[in-house]
């Protein structure tokens, strides 16, 4: 590969990453127009990135068998296609429904967007390295595209944030046929690969745990613009701030739970994380009648150090406990999103006060998680007793 293939390969990477959060994060500001322009109440039109994430989680099972057919140039380009289809059709349509279909059916195409690490496979440790900038790169543009969707929003409408994400899948497609090699698509997950995998209580309850911390740091994405706009009055480019705090919290607290993982065990790595999140819904519970925005989001930043040490490390202990790693991350991606699509959209159905709906959820998940982790902990610790005897 010459050093224009490899560098031009290494920017499709860098869009690709970026591209499956655009279509969540670079509308959240413009809910607030989105939902009028629709006669949606705002937690109704938010319900469409619920569907974004269920329609990923869907894709899941299925991304493999289309890869030994097609490979995996042409799902990525077919995927991005049915993507930029629907964002396209977001802007000419005017039913509500119409728009939550079109939604799922975008996260539907951007589910093959997990295909990408394939495409970080088997490289050199410096070009890891590069990658790892790379997604640190993509993780800051991620942080601060809802402020450019509210400029975008209030200069243009929330039209052009649709637009602008098309334009962007038009270019990546443009790339991907030019620099993208098609590979052999050995190793790709099935549905039936997938059943053996959930049989094992190890891989599912990991992944399950992952999912729901996955769930509370999305419910939380999600329910930032709705509180700003209904209960705090905040305007969209307050609540483009706002989320990009959110996200600067998410990339430190990634990084914390990473020293941290080095320090602590993986289950205590865990449960400090969700003993975090029970601190901090709790602050979240006390935050109920206070009038500033900052005491609804303080608790909300405090969360995502807990998610993130939990996440981390069950999608860890997952795909160490797999018996195929392309078949566990296929799984805990699908859970993952499922978890995300459904948390949220339970939460938002409170609709009297959703920050009521964001406590519950994260109360429920916090004692689910606690469960499950208790109960995977005993398992295993079964099994290494029966394989002394």
């Amino acid at each position: 590969m010459t050093a224009h293939n490899r560098n031009a390969t290494l920017f499709l990477i860098l869009t690709l990453i970026v591209l499956g959060a655009l279509p969540v994060d670079l509308t959240l500001a413009a809910l607030p127009a989105i939902a009028n322009h629709f006669g949606l109440a705002l937690p109704d039109a938010a319900l469409c990135a619920s569907l974004y994430a269920l329609g990923i989680a869907a894709a899941q099972p299925w991304i493999g068998n289309l890869v030994q057919r097609w490979g995996r140039k042409a799902v990525l380009i077919a995927g991005l296609a049915l993507s930029g289809v629907a964002a396209a059709g977001i802007v000419l349509v005017e039913q509500s429904w119409a728009l939550l279909v079109l939604r799922a059916l975008q996260g539907l195409g951007c589910g093959t967007l997990v295909l990408v690490h394939h495409l970080l496979s088997g490289r050199s440790v410096r070009g890891r390295q590069l990658l790892g900038a790379l997604a640190l790169l993509a993780a800051l543009l991620i942080a601060i595209a809802p402020l450019m969707g509210a400029w975008l929003q209030a200069r243009y409408g929330w039209q052009v944030v649709f637009l602008a994400y098309e334009f962007l899948v038009l270019f990546t497609v443009g790339l991907m046929i030019g620099v993208l090699d098609d590979t052999p698509a050995a190793g790709q997950a099935r549905p039936a690969s997938f059943r053996h995998e959930l049989a094992q209580p190890g891989v599912a309850g990991y992944s399950v745990l992952a999912g729901l911390a996955f769930g509370c740091q999305f419910t939380a994405l999600l329910a930032l613009p709705v509180v700003g706009t209904l209960v705090y009055g905040l305007s969209p480019f307050q609540v483009g701030f706002a989320l990009l705090g959110y996200g600067i919290a998410v990339l430190a607290s990634e990084a914390i739970g990473g020293a941290l993982g080095q320090v602590l065990s993986a289950n205590n790595s865990m449960r400090a994380g969700l003993s975090l999140l029970a601190v901090a819904s709790a602050a979240l519970a006390l935050s109920l009648r206070e009038a500033s925005p900052a005491w609804f989001l303080a608790p909300l930043l405090a969360t995502t150090l807990g998610t993130c040490l939990v996440r981390a490390t069950a999608s860890s202990q997952a795909l160490a406990l797999a018996d195929d790693h392309d078949t566990a991350q296929a799984l805990g991606n699908s859970i993952t999103f499922a978890c995300a699509g459904l948390s949220s959209l339970v939460a938002l159905q409170i609709q009297a006060d959703v920050r009521v709906g964001v406590l519950v959820m994260f109360l429920a998940a916090t004692l689910v998680a606690a469960l499950l982790l208790a109960s995977v902990t005993q398992h295993q610790a079964s099994d290494r007793e029966a394989v002394k005897l």
